[in-house]
């Protein structure tokens, strides 16, 4: 139990820094998108929005399940004695991610022009890997504070990224040309200067030193082992998740064309930024305390608490939104946007219901046994897709909505039967 004392600690040095981090993140990607959308028709965000969706599927999908992994060994190093050399081991993978994400979009380019697609496609796939692979590092780097609990330079991080992307998209569009693709390439060319920044960072920071020989850590076959499983584990829960949280538009865009796909993204970053602001805050502070914890009972005490304090939050949040959410959407946004109130609140109930079953899943993470809730996102993701070829055209992006809502309740329920499977084995 905490004293007074500690939990006064624990407040200042975690809770207010990580507040602090996400709402600065919050504020900046709002602010980013009334901009966009009054400078940007439906038809030219759409392509903003697809080159989003696919660099976060790269990071999402490619690095999450590193950053995890990170996430989730880092304590067992400091405990062992081979921290100096685990950040060697994890830039390993970071390499290979690299490589992997650099082959497969030379070929997917080569083929392209192959098939005579447009110059516009070509610069999006490019684009797409840039911001992709440059994140995915600099979410690695993250995590590694994450574990440390250095809330800090996670907050400078988070801060500084998007604000270089919104500043680097508006340079491009004002004194380059104003076009979408103009600000697409000012906004990753930010990104990387921020890639750089953080890359250098790490060379003058001793803690993080790359070692040439890392002996100690070849010699420990049951911990390479124990990685490398971990890592293949997150790796396809990661795959589904990203095709369920950033795919949808490009759905959308091959069913329903780039106006719908333009309005139905901006109204989807907000309810995913509104409920991933909550679900963040409660990873970085919730989960270290639940995956520490040493008894069954207290762990599960929190993990209650945890699950309970999340679902509040999001009642409050949803209710808001069916309330004031046109007054919102025209004050964070533009007038074509505000029309999609109705759909709005649905995507808030959804993402809501998705990070709740990621809130769920932290027992998974105890256990070591993140794999185990696959089914859960797969069910998910083909019921969605079903959902959208069968009635997104007689309802556009409120019916694809609805079927979010219903994919998402479902997922939970499996989430919740895969947790009583756990507990009993």
């Amino acid at each position: 139990m905490f004293s007074l004392s500690n939990l006064l600690r624990f407040v200042r040095t975690d809770v207010l820094w990580v507040f602090a981090g996400q709402l600065t993140a919050l504020i900046v990607g709002l602010v980013s998108l009334k901009i966009f959308t009054n400078i940007f028709t439906a038809e030219q965000y759409a392509f903003i929005a697809l080159m989003m969706a696919l660099s976060g599927w790269i990071w999402m999908g490619l690095y999450q399940p590193l950053n995890q992994t990170i996430f989730r060994f880092h304590s067992l190093a400091v405990e062992q004695g081979w921290q100096a050399n685990f950040f060697s081991y994890v830039w390993q993978y970071e390499k290979n991610l690299i490589k992997l994400v650099g082959i497969s979009a030379l070929l997917i380019l080569f083929c392209s022009v192959l098939l005579g697609q447009s110059q516009s496609f070509l610069l999006l796939v490019l684009l797409s890997s840039l911001m992709g692979f440059s994140y995915g590092v600099v979410t690695g780097v993250i995590s590694f504070y994450v574990a440390q609990r250095k809330r800090k330079p996670v907050t400078l991080i988070q801060s500084t990224d998007g604000a270089f992307r919104l500043l680097g998209g508006l340079i491009a569009f004002y004194w380059f040309k104003q076009s979408e693709y103009a600000t697409a390439v000012g906004m990753v060319t930010a990104g990387m200067v921020v890639f750089g920044i953080v890359l250098n960072s790490l060379r003058i920071n001793k803690q993080f030193k790359l070692t040439k020989n890392v002996g100690l850590i070849d010699d420990d076959i049951e911990y390479r082992q124990g990685f490398y499983n971990y890592f293949k584990k997150m790796f396809v829960v990661m795959i589904l998740n990203a095709s369920i949280v950033h795919l949808d538009k490009w759905l959308l865009f091959a069913l329903l064309g780039a106006s719908t796909t333009g309005k139905y993204a901006v109204v989807y970053m907000l309810a995913m930024s509104m409920t991933s602001m909550m679900y963040v805050f409660f990873e970085m502070v919730g989960f270290p305390l639940v995956i520490n914890q040493q008894s069954s009972m207290v762990r599960k005490k929190y993990q209650f608490l945890l699950t309970l304090v999340y679902t509040v939050c999001l009642l409050i949040v949803t209710t808001i939104i069916d309330v004031f959410g046109e007054e919102l959407l025209l004050f964070l946004t533009t007038d074509y946007v505000a029309s999609e109130h109705k759909t709005f609140t649905l995507l808030v109930i959804a993402c809501g219901l998705l990070n709740l079953g990621r809130i769920l899943m932290v027992q998974g993470q105890v256990d070591m046994q993140p794999h185990k809730y696959w089914p859960a996102y797969l069910v998910l993701l083909c019921f969605f897709i079903g959902w959208c070829f069968l009635f997104a055209e007689y309802g556009s992006s409120l019916v694809v909505a609805e079927g979010y809502v219903y994919g998402t309740m479902i997922f939970v329920f499996i989430v919740v039967i895969l947790n009583l499977r756990l507990a009993k084995n």
